[in-house]
């Protein structure tokens, strides 16, 4: 049999109703479906990721959101929150360390995860952490925020929290690292 060329494939679902427009699939019922051919296992069993929407388009957008996910190294489901991710990095990758330092942590990231821990962690951007920074600026000292902006960006359980935050952060973006405190 013939390899694949190509390591996207783009087709129509009909989902076990008949076709009545072979050519556009306008008034067909079903969906569009998009496959990223990523390899082989070391069972030689080919993998994919798969993704699914109603029209064509959608599903090339969502490869390539796909296909970026998977050159940074990323892996989520669409259902994981950055609370839940947090959560996950306190109690398995953080389980070595003292009790005293996860505590810490916990309580440096509550203030942050209060405003951005419902996120979707796919949909974070620099600028939710940056809001959620300025939001907890409002309330609490310098330092607290400081060391909550290191605690998410300099340890971060993801490469998708670490990304470039810290670039982009309130604190590094001021003089003397400073985020200013609202009157």
């Amino acid at each position: 049999m013939a390899e694949r060329r190509s390591e996207d494939a783009v087709y129509y679902d009909h989902m076990g109703t008949p076709c009545r427009d072979s050519e556009y699939h306008r008034r067909c019922s079903g969906r569009w479906r998009g496959e990223i051919n990523l390899g082989k296992d070391g069972t030689g069993k080919r993998r994919r990721a798969k993704v699914s929407a109603k029209t064509k388009t959608e599903v090339y957008e969502k490869l390539k959101d796909k296909r970026r996910e998977i050159h940074e190294g990323i892996k989520t489901s669409g259902s994981d929150t950055v609370r839940s991710t947090v959560e996950d990095w306190l109690t398995q990758v953080m389980r070595d360390r003292a009790t005293k330092t996860r505590q810490t942590a916990r309580d440096l990231l509550d203030p942050l995860l209060d405003e951005i821990g419902a996120t979707v962690l796919r949909d974070l951007t620099t600028d939710d952490v940056r809001n959620g920074l300025l939001a907890i600026a409002e309330s609490r000292t310098t330092r607290t925020v400081r060391d909550s902006e290191r605690s998410s960006c300099g340890q971060s359980p993801t490469p998708k929290l670490a990304g470039n935050l810290a670039a982009m952060s309130p604190a590094s973006s001021l003089p003397g690292g400073q985020v200013p405190r609202q009157a």
